[in-house]
């Protein structure tokens, strides 16, 4: 029920006027059809993410700040794309 609400007001913007050029790979997979997928049986054994820093942490911090900075960088209508 929310969904339904929400739709219209998500998707205020989509109009379908945007005109996309089609893709054109560099070169063509002849074996794309043998692929095999991949299960994980165990995502925390066999695809490991590591512990994030602690956020008092110099690296945590240092890369906090160089967000920053970036951000503040914005320009106007930058800032409007992303309000």
């Amino acid at each position: 029920m929310v969904a339904l609400i929400a739709l219209p007001i998500a998707c205020k913007d989509i109009d379908g006027s945007e005109k996309l050029s089609p893709l054109h790979p560099t070169n063509q997979d002849a074996n794309a059809g043998t692929w095999r997928p991949i299960l994980l049986t165990n995502y925390a054994t066999q695809l490991p993410v590591p512990t994030p820093a602690a956020i008092t942490s110099t690296a945590y911090l240092a890369e906090l700040d160089v967000i920053k900075k970036a951000q503040g960088n914005l320009s106007d209508s930058q800032r409007k794309s992303i309000a």
